[in-house]
C-alpha cells in the first residue's frame, strides 16, 4: 500500500501526520478518494484487477473516509487513465526518452531547447530547420535553443540517442524521465499520482450518499484543468442539480471558453460563484464549503478564500444522491483534467481542518506548493 506522500513527509519530519480520514471522527458522512494510494484503484469495474502501471485505465476506486462510498465507472469506454509525474510538473515534451525514437509533435513559436547524451543525430523538420543536433559521446550532453514556427516539428533520430528531452526555454535542465504521456518522473524529486479524464466521456459514480443528516458541506480537491473549451464537472450531487434540492457542485471550467472555476451549494435555491483568471493548463487545490441555513457559498482556491456568496439557499438539508466525479450523471459536461485527490464531508470543516486538508491535498498535486 502505497503512503500518501504528505503523510510519508510529516513523519520524516517528526512531527504528527494529519490523517484526512480524521475528518469523519464524528460518524459524518462523505468520502476520500486517493490516487496515490494504489490498493483502492482497480482496472476493472468490479474490483479485481489492481491498478500497478501507469496508463492503466481505471474502473473502480476506493472510498477511504470509512464510509463505503466507492465509485464506479459507468462502462469500460468511460474509465479514466491513472498517472504519475514530477510533483514540479512535466517539462520534457518528448516521449520514450530514455532510448529516443524519431517523432513528431506540435509546438508553439517560443525558444525551445533540445538536449541528449550519446553519439546519434537528431534533425528538426517541419516547424524548424535548426541543428541537427550532433551527440558527442555515451556520458556527454549536448543541447540546441532554437524558436520553431507554431507547426509540427519532426525530430528525426539516427543511431544512439539517449536522455532526450525537449522543454520550452533556453536553457537545458535536468533531465525528465518520459516512458508514456502518464509514465513522467525525475531524479530526486518527488512523484504524485493521479486520475486523468479524458473531457469526452470519462467519469466515476457512488451509490446514493445519505447527506439527509446535515446542511453543512466542505468539498476539497486537487485538480489540473487542461482545457477551458468546454464546462466540466468535478465533482457533483445528485444527477439533476438543476432541479433536485440539496445539492452542490465544482466545475472546472465553469464556462466554456472561460479561464474559471465555480463552486455552487444549493438547499431550495442554488447559490454560488465563479471565479476567472486560472486559465488552463493549470493545477490548483480547490476549496467549496456550503451552508444552506447559513447562506453561506465559500470559495477557496490554493489555501485563499477568493469568493463568498450570500445569497438565499432556500431551506433544507443536503439531499440523499449520487456523487458523480467527472461528468453530470455521467451523460454531460466532461471534465477535461486530473484529479490528484478528492475529499467530501457532510460538515463545515474548522479552520484547522480546512488548512490541514487543503495542505495535504496540496502536496499531493503537482504545481500547487502552499
Amino acid at each position: 500500500m502505497n503512503m500518501p506522500l504528505v503523510l510519508l513527509n510529516r513523519r520524516r519530519r517528526g512531527s504528527v501526520a494529519f490523517n484526512p480520514v480524521s475528518l469523519f471522527s464524528a460518524g459524518e458522512q462523505g468520502f476520500w478518494l486517493e490516487p496515490s494510494d494504489l490498493s483502492t484503484m482497480f482496472s476493472d469495474r468490479a474490483g479485481t484487477t489492481p491498478v500497478t502501471t501507469p496508463g492503466t485505465v481505471v474502473g473502480k476506486r476506493l472510498d477511504k473516509s470509512g464510509r463505503g462510498n466507492h465509485a464506479v465507472a459507468p462502462t469500460d469506454a468511460a474509465r479514466p487513465t491513472y498517472g504519475i509525474e514530477p510533483k514540479t510538473g512535466r517539462r520534457n515534451l518528448l516521449l520514450a526518452t530514455d532510448t529516443m525514437a524519431t517523432q513528431s509533435l506540435t509546438v508553439t513559436a517560443v525558444a525551445h531547447t533540445l538536449a541528449f547524451t550519446g553519439t546519434g543525430t537528431v534533425t528538426l523538420t517541419g516547424a524548424s530547420i535548426a541543428g541537427p543536433l550532433i551527440g558527442t559521446g555515451a556520458s556527454n550532453r549536448v543541447s540546441l535553443t532554437f524558436t520553431p514556427t507554431a507547426a509540427s516539428l519532426t525530430l528525426t533520430v539516427v543511431g544512439s540517442v539517449t536522455l532526450a528531452q525537449l522543454e520550452l526555454g533556453s536553457t537545458a535542465t535536468a533531465y525528465q524521465r518520459v516512458g508514456t504521456a502518464f509514465d513522467v518522473t525525475e531524479a530526486g524529486v518527488t512523484t504524485v499520482h493521479y486520475v486523468q479524464y479524458d473531457g469526452t466521456d470519462d467519469s466515476f459514480s457512488t451509490s446514493s450518499i445519505d447527506f439527509t443528516a446535515t446542511d453543512k458541506m466542505s468539498v476539497f480537491a486537487g485538480v489540473r484543468k487542461l482545457s477551458d473549451a468546454a464546462q466540466g464537472i468535478v465533482a457533483e450531487l445528485s444527477a439533476i442539480p438543476t432541479t433536485n434540492n440539496g445539492t452542490f457542485n465544482l466545475q472546472a471550467p465553469s464556462d466554456a471558453g472561460f479561464a474559471r472555476y465555480r463552486f455552487i451549494s444549493k438547499g431550495t435555491v442554488s447559490s454560488g460563484n465563479f471565479v476567472s483568471g486560472y486559465a488552463a493548463p493549470i493545477s490548483n487545490v480547490l476549496t467549496g464549503l456550503g451552508d444552506i441555513s447559513g447562506d453561506i457559498a465559500t470559495f477557496r482556491i490554493n489555501g485563499v478564500q477568493v469568493a463568498q456568496s450570500t445569497t438565499d439557499q432556500g431551506t433544507g438539508n443536503y439531499g440523499n444522491y449520487p456523487l458523480f466525479i467527472g461528468r453530470r450523471n455521467n451523460t454531460s459536461l466532461p471534465f477535461n483534467g486530473r484529479d490528484y485527490g478528492i475529499i467530501i464531508v457532510g460538515k463545515t470543516a474548522s479552520a484547522t481542518e480546512i488548512t490541514n486538508t487543503e495542505s495535504y491535498l496540496a502536496a499531493n498535486t503537482s504545481g500547487v506548493t502552499l
